[in-house]
Protein backbone atom coordinates (compact mmCIF):
# COMPACT_ATOMS: atom_id res chain seq x y z
CA UNK A 1 0.00 0.00 0.00
CA UNK A 2 2.09 2.57 -1.55
CA UNK A 3 -0.41 5.55 -0.17
CA UNK A 4 -1.85 4.53 2.92
CA UNK A 5 0.62 2.40 4.17
CA UNK A 6 3.45 2.78 7.23
CA UNK A 7 6.06 5.08 5.58
CA UNK A 8 3.41 6.07 2.56
CA UNK A 9 2.52 9.29 0.51
CA UNK A 10 -0.16 9.86 3.25
CA UNK A 11 2.88 9.98 6.14
CA UNK A 12 5.06 12.26 3.79
CA UNK A 13 1.76 14.53 3.38
CA UNK A 14 0.84 14.60 6.80
CA UNK A 15 4.21 15.65 8.36
CA UNK A 16 4.48 18.22 5.99
CA UNK A 17 0.97 20.05 6.59
CA UNK A 18 1.49 19.10 10.35
CA UNK A 19 4.58 21.52 9.95
CA UNK A 20 3.05 23.99 7.94
CA UNK A 21 0.02 24.37 10.45
CA UNK A 22 2.48 24.27 13.53
CA UNK A 23 4.95 26.91 12.41
CA UNK A 24 3.27 29.14 9.76
CA UNK A 25 3.10 32.28 12.41
CA UNK A 26 7.07 31.93 12.96
CA UNK A 27 7.68 30.94 9.14
CA UNK A 28 5.31 32.61 6.61
CA UNK A 29 7.17 31.04 3.56
CA UNK A 30 5.65 28.20 4.56
CA UNK A 31 2.11 29.70 3.10
CA UNK A 32 3.96 30.50 -0.17
CA UNK A 33 3.30 27.36 -1.58
CA UNK A 34 0.59 24.48 -1.68
CA UNK A 35 2.93 21.63 -2.93
CA UNK A 36 4.33 18.98 -0.97
CA UNK A 37 7.81 19.23 -2.83
CA UNK A 38 9.04 22.69 -2.48
CA UNK A 39 7.05 22.84 1.14
CA UNK A 40 9.60 20.41 1.80
CA UNK A 41 12.40 22.83 0.49
CA UNK A 42 10.83 25.53 2.81
CA UNK A 43 10.98 23.03 6.06
CA UNK A 44 14.62 22.14 5.23
CA UNK A 45 15.78 25.92 4.29
CA UNK A 46 13.97 27.06 7.31
CA UNK A 47 15.34 24.27 9.70
CA UNK A 48 11.96 23.16 11.09
CA UNK A 49 13.73 19.69 8.99
CA UNK A 50 17.22 19.05 8.65
CA UNK A 51 18.44 19.29 4.79
CA UNK A 52 19.21 15.66 5.28
CA UNK A 53 15.50 14.74 6.16
CA UNK A 54 13.81 17.39 4.13
CA UNK A 55 15.85 15.19 0.98
CA UNK A 56 15.11 12.28 2.40
CA UNK A 57 10.73 12.94 2.00
CA UNK A 58 11.20 14.58 -0.88
CA UNK A 59 13.29 11.50 -2.91
CA UNK A 60 11.06 8.65 -1.47
CA UNK A 61 7.45 11.65 -2.25
CA UNK A 62 8.50 11.15 -5.58
CA UNK A 63 9.74 7.42 -6.11
CA UNK A 64 6.49 6.68 -4.46
CA UNK A 65 4.30 8.89 -7.10
CA UNK A 66 5.99 7.19 -9.73
CA UNK A 67 5.79 4.10 -9.13
CA UNK A 68 1.90 4.57 -8.19
CA UNK A 69 1.74 6.62 -11.95
CA UNK A 70 3.33 3.16 -12.96
CA UNK A 71 0.65 1.27 -11.34
CA UNK A 72 -2.38 3.18 -12.50
CA UNK A 73 -0.82 3.06 -16.22
CA UNK A 74 -0.90 -1.14 -15.59
CA UNK A 75 2.53 -1.76 -15.82
CA UNK A 76 3.60 -4.20 -13.49
CA UNK A 77 7.28 -3.61 -13.20
CA UNK A 78 8.93 -4.65 -9.96
CA UNK A 79 12.34 -3.01 -10.06
CA UNK A 80 13.08 -1.05 -7.55
CA UNK A 81 10.60 -2.54 -5.02
CA UNK A 82 13.50 -3.02 -2.99
CA UNK A 83 14.64 0.42 -2.73
CA UNK A 84 11.21 1.99 -2.26
CA UNK A 85 10.96 -0.50 0.92
CA UNK A 86 13.70 1.20 2.36
CA UNK A 87 12.59 4.50 1.84
CA UNK A 88 9.75 3.42 3.38
CA UNK A 89 11.36 1.99 6.54
CA UNK A 90 13.50 5.61 6.45
CA UNK A 91 10.16 7.21 6.12
CA UNK A 92 9.02 5.11 8.53
CA UNK A 93 11.69 6.11 11.29
CA UNK A 94 11.31 10.13 10.48
CA UNK A 95 7.79 9.69 12.16
CA UNK A 96 8.59 7.86 14.92
CA UNK A 97 11.50 10.84 15.41
CA UNK A 98 9.59 13.67 14.41
CA UNK A 99 5.91 12.64 15.58
CA UNK A 100 7.36 11.44 18.83
CA UNK A 101 5.24 8.54 18.26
Amino acid sequence: ELKHGPGGITDIEFMVQYHVLAAAAEHPRLLDFPDNLRLLEVLGSVGLLSAADARLLHDAYMALRERTHHLALGESRHAGDSALQELRDSVSELWRRVMQV
